[in-house]
């Protein structure tokens, strides 16, 4: 029963957004959209909420449980409260303890993690750049024109190579990355129709076949 009842507000979801977009609609419906525009915010306010709730759960466990990863649990739980608190008690983003919490402690904590990455992105580039058939090599000489074109040492070599690296990123990256856009959007219309029509119900917890999953 429950499971008839989420699929039936899935559709009326579903269709209230889509009328949104695609039709004309009279004052009573565009009401009735933007009450379930506020329901979709409520319900992700409620997701945060099991969110944090679950975080605090199993960070809570390995603190208590005197787990080697302990302290890093400590820290991010000390971290997230004490954000919590600066935002409940200061209330906006333009605080003194905001700026701080953003510029200072989250701004430098990703640029030394990028910084770490960088070596790891460049071992994963090493073993992916060997060229063992033509889509290797391809990928090779890509790689490398790109590089070229974007350290000074390239221009030093030969003034063409950032035109040429410019024209790499600019023309084929991007007509490959709106193909795999493409795709990545008509997989999710696809799978969006499933949901709105009932097809899709693994997100209640049932199986293809019917059953629990």
């Amino acid at each position: 029963m429950m499971v008839r009842i989420g699929q039936a507000l899935s559709f009326v979801a579903g269709i209230a957004m889509l009328a949104m977009f695609f039709l004309v609609l009279s004052p009573g419906a565009a009401k009735l959209v933007g009450s379930v525009r506020t329901m979709a915010l409520v319900i992700a306010a409620f997701a945060l909420g099991v969110g944090a709730i679950s975080l605090f759960t199993l960070h809570g466990k390995k603190i208590a449980s005197g787990h080697q990863d302990a302290p890093y649990s400590l820290v991010l739980l000390c971290g997230m409260v004490f954000t919590v608190l600066a935002g409940l008690v200061f209330g906006n983003t333009s605080s003194d303890t905001y700026k701080f919490i953003f510029s200072r402690i989250l701004t430098t904590c990703d640029s030394g993690f990028f910084s770490m990455l960088c070596f790891y992105i460049v071992s994963a580039a090493y073993r992916a750049f060997r060229a063992r058939n033509i889509d290797a090599a391809v990928f090779l000489i890509s790689g490398t024109l790109v590089m070229l074109g974007n350290v000074p040492v390239g221009a030093a070599i030969w003034s063409k190579f950032p035109s040429i690296g410019t024209w790499i990123m600019t023309v084929p990256n991007t007509a490959a990355m709106r193909g795999i856009l493409l795709g990545a959007a008509l997989g999710f219309m696809a799978t969006s129709l499933r949901i709105i029509i009932g097809l899709e119900r693994s997100h209640f917890g049932v199986s293809e076949g019917g059953g629990r999953s």
